[in-house]
């Protein structure tokens, strides 16, 4: 049986991971992202981002209960801690860097914090200011720097 994704109402695995099920919450995740962006966490309702996924409403909340765990699944697919969560490399870096050489890999490792940080500063934003009146977001997000600091030192001892 396949185990839970974050924000998921129980029981409903099953149909989740099948490739439809798949391809509609990976929707519904681009549209909440946008509209975070565009509109900001408070300005998007869940109607909103049923539309722009050009879903229904229930739909939605098949897949999430609620908006907040909509954030809570954008925020764990981070790139910095997806990169930092997988296997070490070969070289004991969690991130594949390119190089051998220590110099070139942590001016590498120091390109790809800034890209991921770039690629995405507003949900970070929305979520450190949510996090403040929400335990759950806040030990997400406390996951995510942990997993990143983590990553970097080892990084850097292995540079």
């Amino acid at each position: 049986m396949a185990t839970a994704e974050a924000g998921a109402p129980p029981g409903r695995d099953a149909r989740r991971s099948q490739p439809r099920g798949v391809k509609t919450r990976e929707r519904l995740l681009v549209a909440a992202r946008h509209l975070f962006a565009e509109k900001g966490y408070e300005g998007t309702a869940i109607g909103d981002v049923a539309q722009v996924a050009s879903v229904g409403v229930g739909t939605v909340y098949h897949h999430f209960t609620d908006k907040r765990a909509i954030l809570i699944a954008l925020l764990e697919r981070d790139p910095g801690l997806q990169a930092y969560s997988d296997a070490p490399t070969a070289t004991g870096s969690a991130l594949p860097l390119c190089s051998d050489d220590p110099r070139r890999a942590m001016q590498d490792l120091v390109r790809i914090a800034v890209e991921l940080r770039r690629q995405d500063p507003g949900l970070c934003a929305i979520g450190r200011e949510l996090g403040r009146r929400d335990p759950e977001v806040a030990a997400c997000c406390e996951r995510i720097e942990n997993a990143l600091r983590a990553g970097i030192a080892r990084d850097i001892e292995a540079g």
